[in-house]
């Protein structure tokens, strides 16, 4: 049965908007990621990682229970007990020939945990690169290899007031944290740039088998994936070869890289929190305000083989959450199964009465899709191929 149309006022719209981003900057400020949040600074730090360093969180100081916490109720009758009484089965563990106490074991100490950086930006149209495939045609002076094309995103400052005056300390946040490291003198690249502050990231879209298995090794990622019924795709090496191609030599080189390599899709997520299909990329992320996580790290790269080394930093993304469509964009994908986690700080956030708008809203730009007959972008380069 369809959801009646219920109008809403331009003005009632907005409101509805403000509130959103109200809880949307809520639920990024409790996680303790949000690069606007000066406490930030003081929660992470440069550790060494291959032939650079890479941001991990700093871990927290281990606490200690107090001896008076015996039975989880601390009181002076507790302390006294636990000073001066044995223990209940003393009788039977105390004995003439028993070991000494056990010397304290040497436990590793954890590896660093990448830190998560999170900010709210607005993707500046024409300025990524999220096609599938790369538009890819060859290998050129900047890829030479398919199996290494990497998507662009480039974020902006966000135009949605409640986000507007963040950027700003974001930005000085993200440069101080990448002041830390001065390793060269020869001059920096980082990942803000120009006038308006833009910033760059990026992902990899195929990983070595052997890198995949290790990182995964339960295929977890690919099972997530298995379980959005808008991919329709099987957990194997399958799942490369059919990912969506515009050219013949990318579709070629495709069935080259399936043999050594799967692909890692973009983990970008729709106002419904449903992952976006790559045919969609740059039609639904071009212009959309979302949340952006991203890992950092820094290596030294020489511009050539006599130069000097060049502080270079880069950064990988690990989630991108639209929190806003882009002005005029297309509709979402059709409510299915959730990827998010339950604590998915936007939609569980989001009060009744918002949620509820938003969903009728998707349903009809949904349902407005559909009749457009639109076509997907995998089966529009097989018949230009063809």
């Amino acid at each position: 049965m369809a959801l009646p149309f219920i109008p809403v006022s331009p003005e009632q719209a907005a409101i509805n908007i403000a509130r959103k981003m109200e809880f949307v900057r809520e639920g990024i400020m409790d996680r303790g990621e949000y690069l606007a949040d000066q406490t930030v600074l003081e929660r992470v730090a440069w550790e060494p990682y291959g032939h650079g360093q890479r941001l991990t969180v700093i871990p927290l100081p281990s606490s200690t229970p107090s001896p008076c916490e015996c039975d989880g109720t601390p009181s002076p009758a507790n302390c006294n007990r636990v000073a001066n009484d044995p223990p209940d089965d003393a009788a039977l563990t105390t004995n003439d020939n028993s070991d000494p106490s056990p010397e304290p074991v040497d436990v590793p100490a954890s590896p660093p945990v990448p830190a998560v950086l999170m900010i709210v930006t607005q993707l500046v149209p024409g300025m990524s690169w999220l096609y599938p495939d790369g538009c890819w045609t060859g290998p050129t002076r900047f890829v030479d290899n398919f199996t290494n094309l990497k998507l662009l995103c480039t974020g902006g400052p966000p135009t949605h007031p409640r986000f507007v005056n963040d950027y700003a300390t974001l930005i000085a946040n993200l440069n101080s944290i990448m002041d830390r490291i001065k390793d060269s003198s020869n001059g920096r690249n980082t990942i803000v740039s120009g006038p308006a502050n833009y910033i760059r990231v990026r992902h990899r879209l195929f990983v070595e088998y052997e890198d995949a298995d290790s990182a995964d090794p339960a295929g977890e990622f690919l099972q997530r994936l298995s379980l959005n019924r808008s991919l329709k795709l099987p957990v194997d090496a399958a799942y490369t070869r059919v990912w969506p191609t515009s050219t013949t030599t990318a579709a070629e080189a495709l069935a080259s890289a399936a043999e050594t390599h799967r692909v890692e899709p973009l983990p970008a997520y729709d106002l419904n929190g449903v992952l976006m299909e790559p045919q969609y990329y740059t039609r639904r992320l071009d212009g959309a305000t979302v949340v952006l996580h991203f890992e950092l790290s820094h290596h030294p790269i020489c511009k050539s083989r006599e130069g000097a080394p060049v502080d270079t930093f880069s950064a990988r993304v690990v989630q991108i959450r639209v929190i806003l469509p882009p002005t005029g964009a297309s509709p979402a994908t059709p409510r299915k199964k959730k990827l998010l986690p339950q604590d998915d700080y936007f939609v569980h956030s989001l009060p009744p009465s918002v949620a509820g708008m938003m969903t009728r809203m998707t349903r009809r730009m949904d349902s407005h899709e559909k009749s457009s007959g639109m076509q997907s972008f995998a089966s529009s380069s097989s018949s230009g191929s063809s």
